[in-house]
Order: structure tokens, then C-alpha cells, then sequence
């Protein structure tokens, strides 16, 4: 066989972006693995540490030492929120075209999400911010000398409306001196970003300062057959002072903020889930772990972030929360640069994302608009660069 100089020009740029592609991603792989034995080393010692305290814990807790307190109630037992720290947990779904929502009165806020579009390994949909350790809280004044996390905090029901463009979902709570708090949400059909809305009623009495300290924990589980290799694809991202930046959650670590943050985000191999500011955090961290035993979690993150909150009277937070794919189109559309967590090169292959957001992006989504099978997209996509490089 004849090999013309444009061919064997071809096959050398393939075989260049090949050797990069799996370069940068041993690389990864590389530090992975290193942190993965760091971190079962670091498992062995506090597992060590677990069995004792336990020890200590159950011998506290034998009935020979048992001493039950009568209960003493005072006038200070219903001031402020404290009859809101009482009460019976309800849930009410929303579903769109691509989410199923599960809200509940318990922090006004939600309890889980599902994506329509998606399905496990075992046929089961996707499911996001599911677990007993996804919430979002911040601390309120309950009562004299009292403080209560909102996730703890009883909210009413006040508002389900429907539309052909929204449905609003809308949870108050008031105090006995008439403060109140208004957690409201906007869901949009064909869209996987939530509108969620704080409203306070008496700042200084509800949160005695003027800021906000809001708390969002996130843990991703496994979405994927391979445990091992989501985990080394997951990641934290976040937007800080006017840039974007991430780290792979293998291993654990940690970000202190000091100026404004756009969002902060938990990165899967597929999916993300997102929480933004729509007029900025001023301040903030982010801690993250990821285990290396058999359970299904993949990353638990926890965001501590602090909103500026103007005046002393009412305010009104607007903040945002996306559970969907990685999907470069569907990210970009919402102008806040959340298309970046798509990795399309970075390194000493930063050039190549340019070809692939420029080139192979439109081309992928043109002719995925004729079959749903990714694999006869990917055969017509790898037909097209061989023919624009012979």
C-alpha cells in the first residue's frame, strides 16, 4: 500500500493526539492512585480510633448509668421559632419533562432530585442531593440566647402554582414576635436549573447580623458500573474571583475563599450538581472528601458561604441550584461559565479544547440530531476528521 505525504501527515497527528490523550490521563490516574494510598492508610487509623471511642461511648450509655432528666418547659420554650422546631415531615414532588423534585417542609427545601432522561446501570433513574447528607442550612435566632439550624426548622406549605412557564413552590415559617422566613422555588420546564429565593422578614432579629451564613453540603453517589474510575473522574469546581478552577476529589482537600464566588459545584463523571449566588458570595470554603472503601459514595463536599445581606428590615436572597449533565450546551446556555467544568484539554493540551469547542462540539451535536445512538454519532464523527485530514 502507497502512503501519499497527506496521509502519513494524518496518521501522525492522530497518533500525537492520542499519545496526549492518554498522557494526561494516566497522569491523572497516577495522582489518583497515590492519594488512594494515603487515604486507606488514613482509613486503617481512624477506623482504630472509631472501635475505641465506641467502646467508651457504650459503656456511657449502659442502663446502670442512665439518669432521666424531667422535662421543664418555660415561657422562652415558645418564643421566637421554637413551636417550628415541632412537627411532622411532608414532601410534595414537581416533575418536568427532565426533573422529578421531591420537596419537604423540613428547611423548606429539597429532599431529592431525579433526572428524567438518565438511568443507572440498573435502570433506575438518576438520582441527586438524595441522601440524608445533602441539605442546605444556615442558623437562625430561635428563641433568647437560642440558635436553630433551618434544616431543623418546620416550614408551611403557602403556595403551589402551576403555569405553562413555571411552577412555584413557596415554604414560610413565622415566629411568635412575627418575623418571618420565605424559602421560594421557581421550576421551569426543559430546564434543569431550580430559582431558589430566601426572603427574611427582620434581619437583625432572624439572623443578627447583617450576612448570611449559608451552608450547602452535597455528596454524589455512584452513577456509574466502574466505582473505582468515577472517582478519579470526580471532581470540585468552583467560579472565584472572575476565574474557574477545580480539583479532583480523590484524596480530599479543601478552598478558602476570599473574595466573590459566582458558584461552587460537585463534578461526577456525567453529572454535577451546582449551587450559585446570583449576586455573588462575598466569602467562603469549600471541604471535600471522597472515600476509598465499597460504599456507593463517590465525593461529599460541604460549601460554608456567606451572603451580604442589606439592611435591617427584609431581604431577599436570590440563589440558584443545577442538577444535570456535563453537557457543554446545556451548561453554557446559562452564561455564568459553568460550561468550563466540561474538560475539553487543559495542560500542555489546552489548545485542543479550542478544536473541540469550535469543531468537534458542533459537528457531534449536528449529527446527533439524526440518531440517538452514540456510537453510530462518534463512527460519523471519526469518518468526518479522517476525511478533513486525508
Amino acid at each position: 500500500m502507497n502512503f501519499d505525504r497527506n496521509t502519513v501527515i494524518g496518521f501522525i497527528v492522530l497518533a500525537i493526539l492520542f499519545f496526549g490523550y492518554f498522557y494526561y490521563n494516566n497522569k491523572e490516574q497516577g495522582v489518583y492512585l497515590a492519594e488512594k494510598k494515603k487515604q486507606d492508610e488514613l482509613k486503617r487509623v481512624q477506623d482504630s480510633t472509631k472501635r475505641a471511642q465506641d467502646s467508651i461511648a457504650n459503656y456511657k450509655n449502659s442502663p446502670t448509668l442512665t439518669t432521666v432528666a424531667p422535662v421543664v418547659r418555660t415561657a422562652a420554650d415558645s418564643a421566637g421559632f421554637q413551636l417550628a422546631l415541632d412537627g411532622n415531615e411532608t414532601t410534595t414532588p414537581v416533575s418536568t419533562d427532565l426533573l422529578t423534585i421531591h420537596f419537604t417542609n423540613k428547611g423548606g427545601q429539597i429532599k431529592a432530585v431525579e433526572l428524567n432522561k438518565f438511568n443507572n446501570p440498573d435502570s433506575s433513574p438518576v438520582k441527586m442531593a438524595a441522601t440524608d447528607f445533602d441539605k442546605i442550612t444556615y442558623n437562625i435566632s430561635a428563641g433568647p440566647n437560642r440558635s436553630a439550624a433551618i434544616d431543623q426548622v418546620f416550614f408551611a406549605l403557602t403556595e403551589k402554582k402551576e403555569t405553562p412557564d413555571s411552577t412555584i413552590i413557596s415554604y414560610s415559617t413565622r415566629s411568635s414576635e412575627g418575623q418571618e422566613i420565605v424559602h421560594r422555588f421557581v421550576v421551569k420546564p426543559n430546564n434543569y436549573m431550580i430559582d431558589f429565593t430566601i426572603q427574611i422578614n427582620g434581619v437583625q432579629q432572624v439572623l443578627g447580623a447583617n450576612v448570611l451564613n449559608l451552608t450547602w453540603q452535597n455528596s454524589a453517589v455512584q452513577q456509574q458500573k466502574d466505582l473505582e474510575y468515577e472517582r478519579g473522574q470526580s471532581k470540585v469546581g468552583y467560579f472565584f474571583d472572575g476565574d474557574f478552577d477545580d480539583h479532583i476529589a480523590a484524596g480530599g482537600g479543601s478552598k478558602e475563599f476570599d473574595a466573590k464566588v459566582n458558584w461552587v459545584a460537585v463534578k461526577q463523571q456525567f453529572f454535577n450538581a451546582t449551587l450559585l449566588a446570583k449576586e455573588g458570595f462575598s466569602s467562603g470554603n469549600v471541604i471535600w472528601s471522597a472515600p476509598t472503601d465499597n460504599s456507593q459514595l463517590v465525593v461529599k463536599a460541604t460549601a460554608n458561604m456567606q451572603v451580604p445581606v442589606q439592611g435591617t428590615g427584609s431581604a431577599t436572597i436570590p440563589l440558584g441550584l443545577y442538577f444535570g449533565p456535563n453537557d457543554y450546551s446545556t451548561l453554557k446556555q446559562y452564561n455564568n461559565d459553568m460550561e468550563d467544568m466540561v474538560d475539553l484539554g487543559s495542560g500542555i493540551f489546552a489548545f485542543v479544547k479550542y478544536i473541540n469547542r469550535f469543531i468537534v462540539l458542533p459537528a457531534f451535536n449536528f449529527f446527533d440530531k439524526f440518531t440517538n445512538n452514540y456510537g453510530i454519532v462518534i463512527l460519523m464523527l471519526t469518518l468526518l476528521i479522517r476525511l478533513v485530514i486525508s
